[in-house]
């Protein structure tokens, strides 16, 4: 891992800073079954929305399945990468207002013990979990790499404050960030399973992805000192999701038979209004 910074003042009142990261690793955890037999075998792509019609190698289990013995090891094949640059410019407060606005580019590559399986919401983690274990055994490698669940190609963000007259305060925070991804997947049965393992379709390239996040959130405050006294009031009026955008963050089901598949599900909270009083001694 590496981090290259460059910071630089513009101008008078204006500074850029820029963050180059890469980081790598390797020789993560899966399970590997080590008393079971498998064959390859060719499952052919046609059930279900988004069928591709093409061959898909996936294993068969043509041992017991009771005499399965599974060990934890650092099989070759798991690994990480990430490599991202950001970019904030900041506008110092001066003549009544200050703005911050930050761009992160990036990309997250690999397959980790959460590649297989998953769904928009699963967290990304490097433990081994169940990757290779009863429910799919060595099928849990098939298209289970590419893209990392976390990955993210594009995080915008701006913050923008200014000073009225009267002790009003009023700021705005807009902020974009590229929806996670998801993976067709699809239950193969007749591989000798005690039940039909869920399998990969395709790999996980980020073509498919929930809707990107793109929120307004606006603050207006007001502050009041009486005289003579030591507290100090501040009340607020908050106006979150202004354009009431309907952001999800999930689907209803990664199965291409599933007939939520793809429908988008966990939606963000609709536009609201708060208000709010702060006392201060």
């Amino acid at each position: 891992q590496y981090i290259v910074q460059l910071e630089q003042e513009l101008m008078q009142n204006l500074g850029l800073q820029v963050n180059f990261v890469h980081k790598q690793g390797g020789d993560y955890g899966a399970w590997q079954d080590i008393a079971g037999t498998y064959v390859p075998t060719t499952y052919m792509d046609t059930v279900g929305q988004g069928a591709t019609g093409n061959p898909v190698t996936v294993y068969k289990l043509t041992s017991p399945a009771a005499d399965r013995v599974f060990l934890q090891t650092n099989p070759d094949g798991m690994y990480m990468r990430y490599n991202g640059v950001a970019f904030q410019l900041t506008k110092r407060m001066a003549n009544r207002w200050q703005a911050v606005f930050s761009t992160v580019l990036s990309k997250s590559s690999g397959r980790l013990g959460s590649s297989a399986r998953f769904t928009p919401v699963t967290q990304q983690s490097s433990q081994a979990g169940t990757f290779g274990r009863e429910t799919a055994g060595p099928n849990d490698w098939v298209n289970s790499d590419g893209l990392l669940i976390g990955d993210r190609p594009v995080v915008m963000k701006l913050q923008m404050t200014y000073r009225m007259p009267f002790n009003i305060l009023v700021a705005g925070n807009i902020q974009h960030q590229t929806g996670r991804l998801y993976t067709r997947q699809i239950r193969v049965a007749g591989l000798g399973f005690p039940a039909a393992p869920t399998i990969n379709m395709e790999a996980n390239t980020g073509d498919r992805r929930v809707a990107d996040t793109n929120l307004f959130d606006v603050r207006v405050q007001r502050s009041f000192e009486p005289k003579g006294w030591k507290v100090r009031f501040e009340t607020f009026l908050d106006a979150l999701n202004m354009f009431n955008a309907a952001v999800y963050e999930s689907v209803g089901s990664s199965l291409g038979t599933s007939s939520s598949f793809g429908v988008g599900t966990r939606f963000v909270a609709p536009r609201r209004v708060q208000l709010g009083v702060k006392l201060r001694w």
